[in-house]
Formats: C-alpha cells, structure tokens, sequence
C-alpha cells in the first residue's frame, strides 16, 4: 500500500494533468514551480507512448 503524502498527491495531480493534455506552462502555473525544469521533471513519470501522443498533438497546429 502507498502512503499518501504530500508529494504522492502533488506528483499524481501533475501527471494526471500532464496525461489530460495540460501544457508545462499551464501546470507550471498551477504548480507554482519557479522553473519549468522542476515541471519537467514529472514528464518522466509517463509512459512513452503518452509522450508521443502527447507530442503529436503538439505539432498538429
């Protein structure tokens, strides 16, 4: 069982924002991180095929 703290909350809130199609900007934002970088490095967390997926929508404008 995992224990929930606060980091296992912020860490799952961002990855599920991540994986709804939330930008590193908006999420950075509503994270408060002072680095996109910090941001960044919760991109990690997902699977690489959301990646994809995820980058390809960014490069269908």
């Amino acid at each position: 069982m995992i224990e929930i703290t606060t980091y296992v909350a912020r860490h799952s809130f961002v990855t599920k924002l991540i994986s709804e199609g939330g930008t590193l900007m908006e999420i950075k934002s509503m994270t408060d991180h002072k680095s996109i970088t910090t941001t960044e490095g919760y991109v990690g967390s997902i699977e690489d095929d959301r990646l994809k997926e995820i980058t390809s929508r960014l490069l269908n404008f």
